[in-house]
């Protein structure tokens, strides 16, 4: 018999139970030197040739408690070392297997940290594959005691498959991994990393629930997906990333009221702008071609975004996009060349890509604008805000790294044109997308080149 197939005979004798006795740590210290002992491809075969009773006993053994003294099972350590050696030597669909028979949340995590930690990129890719199909069958778990329930509202696999994907450097395995899943478990994925949990307590009443996020998972998970060069991919995720804000945000009512709903769903803004910061002009271009999910083109997921940057203040960010669009990533472009760009399509029409992509963005600003406030005196004041600050129109911002955008967007206007459109503005002489758009497209652009794709990008985004 090779050495993996004694392995395997000597593992499945550890975990027999006889009628004196059941399996013991000391049984269970022996595996983990069984295949500490052997080189990764022995591993590998050790596991395929353990059927689904075998994992699933070993790992039930792993876990017992129920020693009169002490515990049966592997220590936390011990178990640490057993799940490195395996995240190490194991192939994506072995590792499967053994996670699978895990079964338990907690106990899955364990592994899912060791996987993180000591496998290669390519084979967690591989394993987020494997995953997908399971990332949305249970979006939520309820624990239901004598005097509360608890409900987490993610699915298991979908937590695992965020945390992998956020452990991965190599740009390939990060597009391979994400290109895996469809919308619906992408979506799931991204919400698994807000870690959404409501309590209820029972005290004899009616009661309502209480709600908690944990942003760290999104977050990672974001700032990973900046690593990947696919514009698509990353305008993909911000599309259906920025539908957490909304999530986040529905949870807070005077009924139930989530007093740090706004902390958490500004975390995840600030994680999308990261990821938005990693290529602008692209991910922005990708976003309004629907380029990574179609959807996208009705701007829903860049009008809540800039919504919550009204909301957080943090109207910096919204200069900063602008000015980026009206002059390309680097600040450097004429307003005017830059607008007046265009390629001609294989049909003949001239497609001005960046006049879309400020109409675009545009559009999301009065969304947002408009999300938040009514009174068009507010809404004076948030544009004059944006468009006013290089001039100290505007209040200070929330960061200081601005100056260069807020030049950029300024340079083009002046203090008298600013002051009359937002007069005009809160008064009621003219509405928000007509100021937007006065003070959006610089002075000598106005031209239905121009001026066409923009609208049309605007009343797109404004029409869903």
């Amino acid at each position: 018999m090779s050495e993996a197939g004694d392995a395997v005979r000597d593992i499945r004798d550890n975990l027999k139970d006889s009628w004196r006795s059941g399996v013991n740590r000391g049984d269970l210290q022996d595996n983990n030197k069984i295949l500490g002992g052997l080189t990764s491809a022995q591993t590998n075969d050790v596991i395929e040739n353990l059927t689904e009773a075998d994992l699933n006993k070993w790992t039930d053994e792993i876990y017992d408690d129920n020693g009169i003294f002490t515990s049966d099972g592997l220590i936390a350590d011990e178990r640490t070392d057993l799940y490195n050696n395996l995240a190490r030597d194991l192939e994506p669909e072995q590792l499967q297997r053994v996670y699978n028979a895990l079964g338990d949340e907690a106990r899955q995590n364990e592994l899912i940290s060791s996987i993180s930690a000591h496998s290669s990129d390519s084979t967690k890719a591989e394993l987020v594959g494997l995953l997908a199909s399971d990332t949305t069958d249970k979006p939520h778990d309820v624990d239901s005691g004598w005097f509360s329930t608890t409900t987490e509202y993610h699915d298991q696999d979908a937590k695992a498959v965020s945390t992998l994907i956020s452990s991965m450097t190599s740009s390939r395995s990060i597009e391979a991994a994400i290109n895996s899943l469809d919308n619906r478990q992408l979506q799931a994925v991204l919400k698994a990393g807000t870690a959404h949990t409501a309590f209820t307590a029972h005290s004899g009443h009616a009661t309502l629930p209480s709600h908690s996020f944990d942003t760290q998972g999104i977050t990672q998970l974001l700032i990973t997906v900046g690593r990947s060069h696919d514009l698509a991919l990353k305008a993909r995720v911000f599309e259906l990333g920025s539908r957490q804000i909304d999530e986040i945000r529905g949870t807070h009512s005077l009924l139930t009221p989530n007093t740090t709903a706004g902390v958490r769903s500004g975390e995840v803004a600030d994680a999308l702008s990261a990821l938005l910061d990693t290529d602008t002009t692209g991910i922005i271009t990708a976003l309004e071609r629907g380029d990574g999910v179609l959807s996208s083109r009705a701007g829903n997921g860049i009008s809540s975004y800039m919504a919550e940057l009204v909301r957080q203040d943090d109207t910096t960010r919204i200069t900063n996009l602008i000015a980026k669009l009206q002059t390309g990533n680097d600040l450097s472009a004429d307003p005017v060349e830059f607008l007046r760009t265009f390629e001609q399509t294989t049909s003949g029409v001239r497609d001005f890509q960046n006049a879309s992509n400020l109409g675009y963005v545009i559009g999301g600003v009065r969304e947002g604008i408009a999300a938040i406030e009514s009174n068009r005196r507010e809404q004076a004041e948030l544009v004059s805000t944006i468009f006013g600050t290089a001039l100290g129109l505007g209040r200070i911002p929330k960061i200081t790294d601005f100056t260069k955008a807020a030049l950029v967007v300024a340079g083009p206007l002046s203090k008298e044109l600013i002051n009359a459109v937002s007069d005009d503005l809160g008064s009621g002489h003219a509405t928000l997308g007509d100021s937007l758009e006065a003070l959006a497209i610089p002075e000598g652009v106005y031209s239905s080149d121009v001026t066409g794709p923009f609208g049309d990008a605007v009343d797109l985004v404004i029409r869903n």
